[in-house]
């Protein structure tokens, strides 16, 4: 009897292994398909050989002229593949006809090869770089000086991680498209749609999955003006562009939006805050973005939002882009009404 459960057992284990073996092959191969393609379409982009920055625009941003008596502290969003540098035009019109020091730190997965970005992430990575950057940047100005810290789509996230932790408080913060808690996942299927929401078990089966269409607009830009769709992608995007989705990296931003809402948010107060978005977004819904702005008012600040027809997520590149530019800089010459 005893003999025979033995036997039953010795069975039952070389089957489970048998299973394990086999799911650990899937998994291997399934993540290494999918580099492998992105490796071959990214062969040629011109990363660091040291640093890994993809150039020439994914390296930190220092517009710095020590006489300038403002500064705009910007972070860009989740895995961007040249952090700020897109918005480089931009920020070189504010500095030299405005006079204004930008400031834009590499933080996360900003800028990397695949194979580096693939990776396992942490949110407190993007909070520490982003704060290292500021107080020290921060930590030799003169009195008077302004400073205004500002941020695209997850960006928002270090933006409020600036806010509750810096040893200088912001004198004002603009969010554009700041990642909330209420993703629409308007673009693709409706079952693409349902997929996006099932992160929590499906990276245990689709690890890394080839980025897709998006049927809404020209490119896979979220840029409703088509013509400027057009323009960016040709201009940029093609060859920033990350191919591909990691589903585990998914699931963490929900995770770090829930927390920023829950933790960070009512640890802000006595700030002013303005919150800008397109009336298109295909990640977020107007109502998270106001939601978000409620939260903020509930934690004692003074928050505006403004929302501009016609355009998506990458507002700034959008119809609303001139506009949104022209909000910031009132902000940032302290003209802005809050």
């Amino acid at each position: 009897m005893i003999k025979k459960a033995g036997i039953i057992l010795a069975k039952s284990l070389v089957v489970v292994f048998a299973c394990v073996g086999l799911y650990a092959s899937f998994y291997s191969c399934q993540r290494d398909s999918v580099l492998k393609k992105v490796e071959k379409l990214e062969a040629n982009r011109p990363y660091d050989k040291d640093l890994k920055y993809h150039k020439p625009y994914g390296e930190p941003i220092f517009l710095v002229r020590p006489g300038n008596a403002t500064t705009l502290f910007f972070i860009d969003g989740f895995r961007g593949q040249v952090a700020a540098g897109h918005y480089l035009d931009w920020f070189k019109a504010l500095h030299e006809n405005y006079h204004i020091n930008v400031v834009c730190p590499v933080t996360g997965l900003q800028g990397w090869p695949v194979a580096y970005r693939t990776r396992a992430w942490h949110r407190e990575e993007d909070m520490r770089q982003a704060l290292q950057v500021y107080d020290a940047y921060c930590a030799n100005l003169p009195a008077g000086h302004r400073v205004v810290t500002g941020s695209m789509s997850f960006g928002g996230f270090s933006n409020i991680t600036l806010a509750v932790f810096g040893k200088r408080k912001p004198d004002a913060m603009v969010m554009v498209a700041p990642v909330n808690t209420v993703l629409d996942y308007k673009s693709g299927s409706a079952l693409m749609r349902w997929l996006a929401t099932q992160t929590s078990w499906l990276r245990y089966i689709v690890p890394l999955a080839m980025r897709g269409g998006n049927k809404e607009r020209a490119t896979l830009y979220d840029i409703v003006n088509s013509g400027k769709n057009l323009e960016t992608w040709n201009a940029l995007a093609k060859d920033t562009v990350n191919w591909e989705e990691n589903l585990a990296q998914g699931l963490h931003l929900t995770e770090t939006a829930e927390y920023m809402e829950k933790d960070l948010v009512p640890r802000v107060t006595n700030e002013k805050i303005l919150i800008l978005y397109g009336d298109s977004d295909l990640t977020f819904s107007a109502a998270g973005f106001e939601s978000l702005a409620e939260k903020l008012r509930a934690s004692g600040n003074r928050v505006k939002t403004v929302k501009f027809a016609e355009s998506g997520h990458m507002l700034l590149y959008d119809n609303g882009g001139d506009a949104a530019k022209k909000l910031v800089l009132d902000v940032l010459q302290n003209r802005y009404a809050f």
